[in-house]
């Protein structure tokens, strides 16, 4: 597969997981273009069968290298929160309201919790393949999005009973 080709079939994919990590259009598309430079130059050192996850290897080495030069805080897309929660409350006035209040409390969480989520959930890679990105164990890749679930859970839960 040639780098065009791999280009045209993920770059809608690898953009929209930068920009929910970035939440900025054009650091997303700086960073999109840093990706692929990095996998044309690296196109022949990875397994022809594992381009998605691999390429998102590529991106989040990308952003953690902007992050870390930039010494930048950037949080995930809303759309998580309300993936997560969509079935937490009836009315779709009371969702809006829970995505809000967990905005908030996405800073909270560690970043290895937030990449979690957002690969599993807005990304929705399967446990395999976001691990292999983290460059975890699928097992720990479990732990890990599990214990990030129940971190905002109860992030959300405090704040609820606080009021």
């Amino acid at each position: 597969m040639t780098i065009d080709e791999i280009y045209q079939m993920y770059m809608n994919d690898v953009y929209r997981f930068l920009l929910s990590m970035t939440k900025d259009k054009h650091l997303a598309e700086d960073l999109l273009q840093e990706t692929f430079m990095r996998a044309y130059i690296h196109i022949h050192s990875y397994d022809h069968s594992k381009v998605k996850p691999w390429l998102f290897q590529v991106a989040r080495n990308a952003f953690i290298d902007y992050v870390r030069k930039h010494k930048k805080e950037v949080t995930i897309s809303d759309d998580l929160i309300g993936s997560l929660f969509q079935n937490a409350v009836q009315s779709p006035a009371h969702q809006v309201e829970i995505k809000e209040v967990l905005t908030g409390y996405m800073s909270e969480l560690p970043d290895n919790y937030r990449e979690a989520l957002t690969l599993y959930y807005l990304k929705e890679l399967n446990y395999k393949e976001a691990s292999h990105i983290m460059n975890i164990s699928e097992a720990n890749f479990k732990s890990v999005l599990f214990r990030a679930r129940q971190r905002l859970k109860a992030l959300y839960n405090r704040g609820v009973n606080d009021e």
